[in-house]
């Protein structure tokens, strides 16, 4: 999409290899702010001109014409995301979106971009630092930290008979 070039900068797919899909950048943000606002956090962001994205690949259709296509990644311009339309999109599960942009003399074009990734340091910077690490309470502690010291056989009280592990056993079952 040569239309797309910010500033005519290039980047490449190693560039990007590791950059995080929206599916992945909103996993990240549901750490932050929850499941339920974590691809709403990212969207605003996109739609905001928080977040820099890329499209691995994409085409450009002006109305009446074929549509023309850049294999090479291209940046997609912040102002672009204004003009996204849910038909033909699936940016969250996909990784694909379209635009459709209307010029000054009525005419229009339609703008889809495939294995959009995001720059990974905007997603950081434009989030709420994560939050501490902490085991959910629903989940075990590690065996090492439910270890309880064993006193020493000279600290223990007098071994229990017998008779009172039966009746304890006995008792146990009952219950």
């Amino acid at each position: 999409m040569a239309a797309a070039r910010a500033n005519d900068r290039e980047i490449s797919a190693e560039d990007i290899a590791s950059w995080p899909t929206a599916q992945e950048a909103a996993a990240y943000a549901a750490r932050i702010v929850g499941a339920k606002n974590a691809s709403d956090a990212i969207w605003q962001l996109l739609v905001g001109g928080m977040i820099e994205a890329v499209a691995n690949t994409s085409s450009t259709t002006r109305d009446g014409g074929v549509p023309i296509s850049d294999p090479k990644p291209s940046i997609i311009p912040k102002g672009l995301w204004q003009h996204f339309r849910t038909e033909g999109s699936n940016l969250w599960g996909g990784g694909y979106a379209r635009f459709r942009v209307f010029h000054r003399h009525g005419e229009g074009s339609v703008y889809q971009c495939y294995g959009i990734k995001l720059n990974p340091s905007d997603v950081k910077a434009n989030l709420p630092p994560l939050p501490p690490e902490r085991a959910p309470a629903s989940e075990p502690l590690p065996i090492e930290s439910r270890r309880v010291e064993q006193p020493d056989s000279t600290e223990r009280g007098p071994p229990v008979s017998e008779a009172h592990m039966k009746a304890w056993y006995a008792l146990y079952s009952q219950v």
